[in-house]
C-alpha cells in the first residue's frame, strides 16, 4: 500500500509542480489602503497590483505589477555569479543587448528568438528597466526579477532586512508610475510580428525541474513517514543505502542528459542542472530508498518464517519526537541481536524478559524484512511501580504492526 502510494504521490506531485513552474498562479490582486488595525495608509496609484509570498525565516518576496503589457512572456532576473561562470563555461547561452549595463546587470531569460532581437532593438525599456533595479537600494529592497506575462509586468522584491518591510502603499507610489512607463514603452517598441511569439523550451525546463522538485517532497514526505510508521522493517539498512545512491544516481544521471538533449546550449540550461545536483540529487536518493524499502516488502508475497524470541531491553528516546525500540534475542546463529524501531503501540504491549513472535521474509530484492507480532496476552496490574506477570488474555487475536 506505501509503496503504491510512492509512486501515485511522486506522480502527482510531479504534475502539480511542473503547472506551477509552467504557469505563476500567485495573482495579483488590488492594493489595501488600510492595515489590519484599520488605519488608512494612503492611495496608491490607479492600476497598481499587489501579492506577496512568504518564506519561513526569511522576508517574503513582494511584487508589484500593472496591467497593459504587450502579450509577451519575458523575464529579466537579476544576474547571479552562476550566470556569469556558466554562460563563460559555454554551457548557458544568454541573449544580450548589446547595452553593457544592461548586460552586466540582468539576465534575459528567454529563448524565443523574436523576442530576444526585439529587446536589442528596445532602448527605452532597457533604460526604465534599469530604472527599476536602481530604485530598490533607496526603497531599502532588492531587485530580484521582472517579469512581464499574460497582459502583466510586474517587479519582484524582497526587503534587506525581514524586520523592516516598507509599506505598500509606499512601494507602489515609487513603483508603479515607471511600471506603466515600461508598459508603454514596451507597447511602443516591441514590434507586432513578435506578439505572442512561443518559448519552445520553457515547457521542457519546466517539466525536467518539476520530476527534480518531485522526489524532492515525496522523499521528505516519505523519509518522515518511517518515523511515526517504523514497522515492518528491513533487517539491515546498508543494502537498501547502496542500491537507493545506485538507483538515485541513474535517475538523475538520465534527467541530465535528458536536460542537454532537450535544451542544449540555452538560457535555461544552467538553471535547471543546479535545481538538479542542488535538490534532486538529494530528492532521487531519498524517494529511492523509500520505494525501493516498500517494493522489498509490499511484493514480498512469501509466508515467512515465525520465531519466538526474548525481548532483552526496551527503551524510549525523547526528543523532538520520542522513539521506541526493542533490543531482541537473536533466533538465527551468528546473527547479532537486532534493536528495532517499533511503535508506540506494540511498545507498550511488550515487555523485558517475555517472548515476542518475528516473522520474517527474505525480501523480493533479497534484503531480510520482519513484521513483529505482539504477545496474545497483557499483564493485569502493570505500571512504573509492579512487575506483576499474572497473564490475562487479550480480546481478539493476532495484530500486526
Amino acid at each position: 500500500m506505501w509503496m503504491l502510494a510512492g509512486v501515485v504521490t511522486l506522480i502527482a506531485l510531479a504534475w502539480y509542480m511542473y503547472r506551477s513552474r509552467r504557469e505563476d498562479r500567485r495573482r495579483l490582486t488590488s492594493i489595501s489602503t488600510r492595515d489590519t488595525r484599520g488605519r488608512y495608509l494612503g492611495s496608491p496609484p490607479a492600476g497598481s497590483l499587489y501579492t506577496f509570498v512568504s518564506r519561513n525565516h526569511l522576508a517574503p518576496i513582494q511584487r508589484l505589477g500593472v496591467e497593459g503589457a504587450p502579450p509577451i512572456r519575458l523575464r529579466v532576473k537579476r544576474k547571479r555569479w552562476w550566470d556569469r561562470l556558466f554562460t563563460a563555461l559555454g554551457v548557458s547561452v544568454a541573449c544580450r543587448t548589446g547595452n553593457p549595463d544592461f548586460d552586466r546587470s540582468f539576465y534575459l531569460v528567454t529563448d524565443a528568438t523574436p523576442i530576444c532581437r526585439a529587446m536589442i532593438d528596445s532602448p527605452r525599456t532597457q533604460e526604465l528597466m534599469l530604472r527599476l533595479e536602481s530604485m530598490c537600494e533607496p526603497n531599502r529592497m532588492k531587485f530580484r526579477q521582472l517579469v512581464v506575462r499574460r497582459g502583466r509586468v510586474w517587479i519582484e522584491m524582497v526587503a534587506r532586512k525581514r524586520k523592516e518591510q516598507p509599506h505598500t502603499v509606499h512601494l507602489a507610489q515609487s513603483f508603479v508610475p515607471v511600471l506603466h512607463d515600461l508598459s508603454e514603452a514596451m507597447e511602443a517598441e516591441i514590434p507586432e510580428r513578435v506578439r505572442g511569439a512561443r518559448d519552445h523550451f520553457a515547457w521542457k525546463a519546466a517539466l525536467i525541474v518539476g520530476i527534480s522538485s518531485a522526489m524532492f517532497i515525496t522523499g521528505i514526505v516519505f523519509s518522515a513517514r518511517h518515523v511515526f510508521f517504523p514497522l515492518p522493517a528491513p533487517l539491515e539498512s546498508q543494502p537498501l543505502i547502496t542500491a537507493s545512491i545506485v538507483t538515485g544516481g541513474a535517475i538523475i544521471g538520465l534527467l541530465i542528459v535528458l536536460t542537454f538533449t532537450w535544451l542544449g546550449r540555452t538560457s535555461r540550461t544552467h538553471l535547471v542542472l543546479l535545481e538538479l545536483v542542488l535538490v534532486g540529487t538529494v530528492g532521487a536518493g531519498l524517494t529511492s530508498y523509500s520505494l525501493l524499502r516498500e517494493a522489498n516488502m509490499a511484493l514480498d508475497f512469501s509466508k515467512g518464517e515465525r520465531h519466538v524470541v526474548e525481548v532483552l531491553d526496551k527503551r524510549r528516546v525523547v526528543g523532538r519526537h520520542t522513539s521506541y525500540y526493542l533490543d531482541l534475542d537473536s533466533w538465527r546463529e551468528g546473527q547479532e541481536a537486532p534493536k528495532l524501531k517499533v511503535g508506540m503501540s506494540l511498545f507498550s504491549k511488550v515487555r523485558s524478559g517475555y517472548p515476542l513472535v518475528v516473522e520474517e521474509h527474505p525480501g523480493v530484492l533479497g534484503i531480510r524484512w520482519v513484521r513483529l507480532i505482539p504477545p496474545r496476552f497483557r499483564y493485569v496490574g502493570e505500571s512504573g511501580k509492579t512487575t506483576s506477570k499474572t497473564p490475562e488474555p487479550l480480546q481478539g487475536g493476532d495484530q500486526s504492526h
